[in-house]
């Protein structure tokens, strides 16, 4: 695994070397103290549009994953919007009771402190 930094755009490319400088990921932790993220951060996308689901997934996720405590622990709080998985959620949606913007799933996580009593009863 090789990239270049810079280059006549300033971007990062697949290339492996620069103007005869490699820059693999171990030279550019070293040089710059930039590192992959998936070698310092756990992170989880639960692809849900219902706050209560949300929330017991990334319960779950953080029990079985807290015992390596050489990694950032990130918790995903967002509500992916679904397709009608049946005639109940399309009738929701043709008359206005479910919604598939995104503004309307955050309301319903920050609604009644459910998230805030989430991370209250779950911090440690």
């Amino acid at each position: 695994d090789h990239f270049v930094i810079g280059g006549g755009s300033g971007l990062v490319s697949s290339s492996s070397s620069n103007e005869g400088l490699c820059y693999d990921f171990d030279h550019v932790a070293r040089e710059f103290g930039c590192h992959r993220n998936g070698n310092f951060m756990k992170n989880k996308w639960h692809d849900t549009d219902r706050a209560h689901t949300l929330l017991q997934r990334n319960e779950t996720f953080l029990e079985g994953a807290c015992n390596d405590c050489h990694v950032f622990m990130n918790s995903q709080f967002v509500l992916t919007p679904q397709p009608p998985r049946n005639i109940r959620d399309a009738l929701g949606l043709l008359f206005g009771a479910k919604s598939l913007r995104p503004v309307s799933l955050a309301r319903d996580l920050y609604r009644k402190d459910v998230l805030e009593a989430f991370i209250r009863d779950n911090a440690e």
